[in-house]
């Protein structure tokens, strides 16, 4: 039996995140698997050196800076009981050509030494302005140079083996506040030492996650928490890398000397800057899509028990011969195939890459790896377990409706919703015919199904709201006002905007009170909202629908 690796990890952020007593470990085979399936990857790419050669070597293409969000993960009942955190990681990409694998580098020359400094920003502003596409084009030109300038002046002169301008928990420059916020720093380092080590090396050359990989998380919630991914989502990274050499006790000399004095061995370290963010909203739609697939599973048993397997208006085919398929053939024969998809950026959809050049990808519809036996069926279905494992397969709603309905609807939530609907008429006028009760246990499950759903669809039309109204309200001098947590079986917790409190606590009058009232407005037209309204209000009056189809009222 194998040691178990513990990985260490940020719990939290904050002013003094970096901080020895903020550091926790986490078992790595548990860490990892909550980003096997990660909820959001950035990567951006940027012009490095090939640090084989002798400093200053010569720029290199190929290095990449990479943020990745996890699922939430659970965290051991010895720790603390029924919680999570949500993990977000930064890696760093290395080219091929100076790797040795895709975890391992070459050997660095001995003269380079590399520093990694990580700010941190919480400022929905922030985000916001570089979501839409500022870039380090919103840090000003002085905070830039005094940025480059605090990294680069004292160089070697603050440790006799360590080479980096700055020390972790230095705040940024003034220069930058206005723009990015008070940040203190992380630091990370390495030279030809630290490279050589293969147990810790590849946290700084691999794009792929490893057991010391940057990590940092939110706290402890409670699991399915929207706070936690909104936490998660609000950050904004600044990375500046430092390509520097080894210089030792001559350093301080170099400090201070000019060109003219030392001739052209003089080398000030080289720095870049970047930024890149994680945008919320892209985590909110990932709760509804599992539930209208159970929804139209129940549906489906119901209107077989109604109209017999030769009669099924639904999954014609799922079985040979014909019988009443369980949950598991359903959902095999009506999804999409399995399939191996590239993991692509989400601000440019750009397929990304690991280290060796190879493209990253993920297994869509993965049923392979699900534990059917776990979720059950009919009367040992678990809910939980049906929506833990539907997320493990990587299922993000890929349907087929010709092969979910035997009459193939319009292909528009609506259209499959009212087929859905009507099925379910047509079986509960079978049942009477027959002098059957309507009401029975599947249909009592086909209600349960679409609550659940209609609850998702909610939940994920609350976050965006909420998610846009913060970044807007900041702007505008506003602060929100949330109501109370709302908890509902299946879905993330998570609270609604209280437009009211908002204007009332916020003082606002007039053309203030206006300006809240037509943001919610606003938004709740828009293409990505409206679509959620739309999807609430089918799902809420197909519900109340079909519970009157069964009560016969």
């Amino acid at each position: 039996m194998g040691v178990a690796i513990s990985s260490p990890y940020y719990l939290t952020d904050g002013q003094f995140f970096m901080n020895g007593s903020n550091i926790v470990t986490g078992d790595w085979t548990n860490l990892s698997a909550a980003f096997a399936n990660p909820v959001a990857t950035h990567a951006t790419p940027i012009t490095g050196y090939d640090w084989t050669k002798t400093f200053p070597g010569s720029a290199l293409s190929g290095h990449t800076v990479n943020l990745t969000i996890a699922h939430e993960m659970h965290i051991s009942a010895d720790v603390v009981e029924d919680s999570t955190t949500v993990l977000s990681s930064l890696t760093f990409g290395t080219p091929a050509s100076i790797m040795a694998d895709t975890a391992q580098p070459k050997a660095m020359d001995a003269s380079w030494y590399v520093c990694r400094h990580v700010f941190i920003s919480t400022d929905p502003a922030v985000k916001q302005k570089v979501d839409g596409g500022a870039g380090t084009s919103l840090l000003p030109a002085a905070c830039q140079t005094d940025l480059k300038m605090s990294l680069t002046k004292d160089w070697g002169t603050l440790d006799a083996t360590y080479m980096c301008g700055a020390l972790a928990f230095d705040s940024i420059p003034a220069s930058c506040v206005a723009s990015f916020g008070f940040s203190r720093q992380d630091v990370m380092s390495f030279d030809r030492t630290f490279l050589a080590n293969t147990t810790v090396a590849s946290a700084q050359v691999s794009s792929l996650q490893q057991p010391y990989s940057w990590r940092i998380g939110t706290q402890y919630h409670s699991p399915g928490s929207a706070k936690a991914y909104e936490m998660a989502a609000n950050r904004t990274y600044l990375v500046a890398t430092v390509w520097g050499y080894i210089c030792h006790s001559l350093c301080s000399i170099l400090s201070y000397s000019t060109d003219d004095q030392l001739g052209t061995s003089v080398m000030l370290p080289y720095a870049f800057l970047l930024m890149f963010l994680f945008v919320g909203s892209s985590m909110a739609n990932a709760a509804a899509g599992k539930w209208q697939l159970l929804f139209f599973y129940q549906v489906y048993r119901y209107q077989a028990a109604a109209l017999g397997v030769t009669s099924s208006l639904m999954a014609i085919g799922c079985s040979d011969p014909p019988a009443v398929c369980n949950l598991k053939d359903f959902i095999k024969y009506t999804t999409t195939k399995t399939r191996t998809l590239p993991v692509k950026d989400p601000t440019t959809k750009k397929p990304l890459k690991d280290s060796a050049g190879k493209p990253l990808t993920y297994i869509s519809n993965n049923w392979a790896v699900v534990d059917w036996d776990a979720i059950g069926d009919g009367d040992t279905f678990d809910e939980d377990k049906f929506s833990s494992e539907m997320d493990k397969a990587n299922f993000k709603g890929g349907m087929k409706n010709a092969k979910i309905f035997k009459t193939e609807p319009q292909k528009s939530f609506s259209g499959v919703m009212g087929e859905a609907e009507k099925i379910f008429v047509a079986a509960a006028a079978k049942l009477t015919a027959y002098g059957l009760p309507k009401s029975n246990s599947f249909s009592a499950e086909v209600i349960s199904a679409l609550d659940i759903h209609a609850d998702a669809r909610q939940a994920d039309q609350a976050i965006l709201i909420v998610e846009n109204f913060k970044n807007w309200a900041k702007d505008n001098g506003v602060k929100e006002v949330l109501g109370e947590e709302i908890e509902r079986t299946g879905v993330p917790t998570y609270q609604l905007l209280d437009a009211q409190k908002t204007i009332d606590q916020n003082k606002l009058t007039g053309d203030r009170v206006a300006l809240v009232i037509n943001f919610v407005k606003k938004f709740n037209a828009a293409g990505q909202s409206s679509s959620h309204v739309t999807a609430i209000s089918t799902a809420s009056t197909l519900k109340t629908k079909i519970a009157k189809a069964c009560s016969g009222k």
